[in-house]
């Protein structure tokens, strides 16, 4: 929204498409249309964005308005309008309470990386306008992927993935932006943060309150172990910063692969697994039954929830702990809360 203005008063001329579970028609409509001199469009999903290519070529590309009903722009003002199915049912769990796993085939992991992240993002071997398709291709077949290939290799023969997870199932309710969740006799109240616009959406709002028959929240804490965290910190020490750069990019890539692995053992425990994405585009763009959310990111920025997670699920029993600002240790471990219903996507607030 911010940066349509200085776009305008860059010069720039070219359509803007727009997307993503945070978006909604109605805010680029109102909000990023105006401020920018050439179309903005919003597209739903890949194919909204393709039709929109081809639209741009016919020349009969427009900006994206706002819906209309009896001659008025029709808003979403508020949460009722997002229509949460409420009639969802909470699915049966395969247990109640915690569960620590310490087995973990490091091999069922890496096909969860998402290389793109990993290679363009994280390692920056992105292709230049001085770069064409082939010249790119080659790279990564001849040199970047190679290079992937023998780092895990390496990690698994040198142990250095030590792939572990807390997780756990709970009895819960949500009542307005919060989430009650019921554990030994003690309740734990997750606040979350709610979208000041259109369409107004919050964690809390997937799950059913009490009145509906209460809910069930689940909860993970992974992490690939402390060893590669090491190997990571003496490669920094002895000023091998190529190697370091590498290494610790492997890493964030991996651990949020047992992330995506880990979520998918919990929507198959829940029964809640029938659609599996055919590739990892379809795990990116959140092509199954659920969602997912990290605790510190936009959804549920709050660290300090860390707090009761863990004493939700005793992580320290996997080798993970807390710094006094609610950091995990080592860094290689990422948290998350499980919803459930079909219609939890990310977005951010």
């Amino acid at each position: 929204q911010e940066s349509m203005p200085q776009y305008r008063e860059a010069g720039l001329d070219m359509p803007i498409l727009l997307g993503g579970a945070a978006l909604t028609r109605e805010f680029v409509a109102t909000s990023c249309v105006p401020g920018y001199g050439a179309p903005v469009i919003y597209c739903a999903d890949a194919f909204a964005g393709l039709k929109a290519l081809k639209d741009f070529e016919a020349g009969t590309l427009q900006a994206t308005q706002p819906e209309v009903k009896n001659g008025q722009p029709r808003m979403k003002p508020g949460l009722k309008n997002v229509e949460i199915d409420r009639s969802q049912p909470a699915p049966e769990p395969p247990f109640w309470g915690l569960k620590h796993v310490t087995d973990i085939d490091p091999a069922e992991i890496f096909p969860f990386v998402n290389e793109q992240a990993l290679f363009r993002g994280r390692w920056g071997y992105r292709r230049t306008s001085n770069t064409s398709a082939e010249e790119y291709s080659d790279l990564i077949q001849t040199k970047v992927r190679p290079h992937y290939e023998s780092l895990k290799q390496s990690a698994i023969d040198g142990e250095l993935l030590r792939p572990k997870v807390a997780y756990g199932y709970f009895r819960c309710y949500s009542e307005g932006d919060t989430l009650h969740v019921e554990a030994d006799g003690a309740t734990y109240a997750f606040s979350f943060p709610r979208q000041a616009s259109a369409p107004h959406l919050c964690i809390a709002d997937y799950y059913r309150t009490r009145e509906e028959g209460g809910d069930v929240a689940a909860f993970f804490v992974v992490t690939i172990g402390e060893e590669i965290d090491e190997d990571i910190k003496r490669l920094f020490e002895a000023d091998e910063y190529h190697d370091y750069l590498m290494l610790h990019g492997f890493s964030v890539e991996v651990t949020d692969a047992l992330a995506e692995y880990w979520h998918e053992v919990m929507r198959r425990e829940l029964g809640i697994a029938a659609e599996r994405p055919e590739d990892m585009t379809g795990y990116v763009t959140q092509g199954y039954q659920g969602s997912r959310y990290g605790f510190g990111y936009p959804a549920c920025p709050d660290l300090d929830a860390h707090e009761m997670l863990f004493t939700l699920l005793d992580p320290g029993a996997i080798g993970v702990t807390l710094t006094e600002n609610m950091e995990m240790v080592p860094e290689q471990s990422t948290s998350a809360i499980i919803a459930h219903h079909p219609q939890a996507k990310y977005f951010a607030v």
